[in-house]
């Protein structure tokens, strides 16, 4: 038997030892947990690839009405903070050319629940900025991030989010 097949036959055993000896309230604890972490990590990468392409709309569905980014409050305020960062970049872009593309990624993050409808992410960010005016990709940011995410009406979305370089 390959060496991975024998490792998968004992995860399954362990797995199996394991749940008949957890409650049925552990069980459905563990699921929500991993089901809640999974949706999490689906919105910061729709928070990811709304940020990419400048998507003003998608941006501001990641976060709660009363979100908080930096100075920026409300959905109204961070609507304000992702129009003006579009703005911007297309006013560098090359003539008659759309902005560099950017390429966000959260890394090492780490995500800690803190009740069952909220919990804090934290990891590192990077963001590469694509070829632009002949230049190569480089890295345009890096830094810590702590996210606060809520649970509301069966979605979870980013309520306070605080980024440091």
């Amino acid at each position: 038997m390959p060496k991975f097949a024998q490792l998968s036959a004992f995860a399954a055993l362990l797995s199996a030892a394991l749940a008949a000896s957890a409650s049925a309230d552990d069980v459905a604890k563990w699921a929500r947990e991993a089901n809640d972490r999974a949706e999490i990590q689906a919105l910061m990468s729709r928070y990811e690839r709304a940020l990419d392409t400048l998507n003003v709309d998608a941006y501001v569905a990641v976060f709660t009405e009363d979100a908080v980014f930096g100075t920026a409050k409300r959905r109204e305020g961070i609507r304000a903070l992702i129009a003006g960062i579009k703005a911007g970049r297309e006013k560098n872009a090359e003539p008659g050319k759309p902005p560099a593309p950017t390429y966000q990624s959260i890394q090492n993050m780490a995500i800690t629940f803190t009740s069952k409808t909220t919990a804090t992410i934290e990891g590192y960010y990077m963001a590469l900025l694509g070829a632009q005016n002949g230049s190569p990709s480089r890295v345009a940011t890096a830094g810590h991030e702590v996210d606060e995410v809520v649970k509301q009406n069966g979605q979870w979305l980013i309520s306070k989010r605080t980024v440091s370089p």
